[in-house]
């Protein structure tokens, strides 16, 4: 049995269910039809994927993003858009309590455990910070501030992604894996 030197964990549907904007996915709340046309506008089949996909590598920001929707759906406030993104990302959760007890029992064995999450600037600015991942985990990668996916390579076939923090880590190819709940095999 192999052992692993670091155990990437992928954010969105692994290590958190929590969405954008999601608490305004009520009937009742003021802004629950402005959550219906933005979750149409950038999640839907005929979403913005393209704009979803500049976004998730840092070619845009949160603001470019909602001046966009605005421009397709005028009668929305840019304001209250960006103000409510702020708020569902600040306010993201684990998908179980437990989740800090594991990362650490992982590192008290030396192991090193890295969120890996392909992932836009609100990761950064927003969630990190208001769960202190920077303290809970050896790192935080994500794909907005490395301006790639983890399936992009570059030119020579290396991943935009993980090579320069395996490099960094002296971590080899084999001694690492990813935890993702997407059918890409990205595991190093």
């Amino acid at each position: 049995m192999s052992t692993y030197k670091c155990v990437f964990l992928d954010w969105a549907f692994t290590l958190s269910n929590s969405l954008f904007w999601e608490h305004l996915n009520d009937p009742e709340h003021t802004h629950f039809r402005a959550f219906q046309i933005i979750q149409k506008a950038l999640f839907g089949k005929q979403g913005m994927h393209e704009l979803m996909l500049d976004w998730m590598r840092g070619k845009l920001t949160s603001e470019d993003v909602v001046a966009a929707v605005c421009q397709q759906h005028v009668d929305l406030d840019p304001e209250m858009l960006l103000a409510e993104l702020e708020l569902s990302c600040s306010r993201m959760q684990f998908v179980s309590p437990q989740v800090p007890t594991y990362v650490s029992r992982l590192r008290a064995r030396g192991i090193k455990v890295v969120v890996a999450t392909d992932n836009m600037d609100t990761f950064t600015r927003w969630t990190t910070p208001a769960l202190q991942l920077h303290t809970l985990f050896d790192d935080v990668l994500n794909s907005y501030d490395l301006q790639g996916l983890k399936a992009d390579v570059d030119a020579s076939g290396h991943s935009v992604f993980f090579d320069a923090y395996l490099q960094k880590q002296q971590i080899a190819y084999g001694e690492s894996v990813l935890i993702d709940d997407g059918d890409e095999n990205l595991a190093r």
